[in-house]
């Protein structure tokens, strides 16, 4: 059963230009700039691209005339309190995983 990527993941935005592609568009205020729940998302979206069968080529892409700006402003931190870290994780059937 394929996954309601646009439910489960709100910041970002999802198309299927063919059969098999998800497309995962940043479309966020000013150059795609990514608030602190995009940042979630996109450190975990990628498990369910791995676990859906409707997809075979995720393409992540930037809204407009550029990819992103990167983090937006909501994402700074105060000094001495540390920045977000995002875990990554290997795609089942990339070489090394289990």
């Amino acid at each position: 059963m394929a996954i309601d990527f646009a439910a489960v993941y709100p910041s970002l935005t999802f198309d299927r230009p063919s059969d098999g592609i998800l497309r995962i568009t940043l479309d966020g205020p000013g150059l795609n700039a990514v608030s602190p729940d995009g940042h979630r998302e996109l450190g975990e979206v990628w498990l369910d691209v791995d676990r859906d069968p409707d997809t075979r080529v995720a393409i992540l892409r930037g809204a407009g005339k550029g990819f992103s700006a990167g983090g937006s402003f909501e994402l700074r931190t105060a000094p001495g309190q540390g920045t977000t870290l995002l875990a990554t994780f290997p795609l089942s059937g990339a070489q090394g995983s289990p």
